[in-house]
């Protein structure tokens, strides 16, 4: 095998260029790749836990908290005490994060159309469906 066939190489190539993708869309913002996931995450999700939304996220608990602190200061998110649990905070968005959740959704959705336009809308559905089950594979 060829080392620019190896599906490790592939898939790394292919994550740099998405991230590049990404980056360039976010550049005017003041926001990271990561922050801007756990902005989308929320949008989807609002005042969940900082372990469910780094589960969700894929995200480990030392860098989500310095995600969350780094967004909290920012203006973007709000910790609130969980009033059945008062040692657990729920994440939520303040009306700033909400105002950039909702225009980081909506470029989410062009950025992954513009992204995948060299593929037909079934290979599309395949190609998502395939990586999710290689990400779920277990070693």
């Amino acid at each position: 095998m060829k080392a620019e066939e190896c599906i490790f190489y592939q898939l790394t190539k292919t994550s740099q260029h998405a991230r590049k993708v990404l980056n360039n869309k976010i550049k005017e913002t003041d926001l990271t790749v990561g922050q801007t996931l756990v902005l989308n995450f929320l949008e989807e999700d609002d005042g969940i836990t900082i372990n469910e939304l780094g589960a969700k996220a894929g995200i480990d608990n030392a860098t989500m908290t310095g995600i969350i602190d780094r967004l909290e200061n920012a203006g973007y998110i709000a910790r609130k005490k969980d009033s059945e649990d008062r040692r657990v905070y729920l994440i939520y968005l303040t009306d700033k994060g909400s105002t950039e959740g909702a225009r980081i959704k909506k470029d989410m959705v062009s950025q992954n159309r513009d992204f995948l336009s060299v593929l037909t809308k079934a290979e599309e559905k395949q190609f998502r469906q395939l990586l999710i089950r290689i990400r779920r594979q277990t070693i």
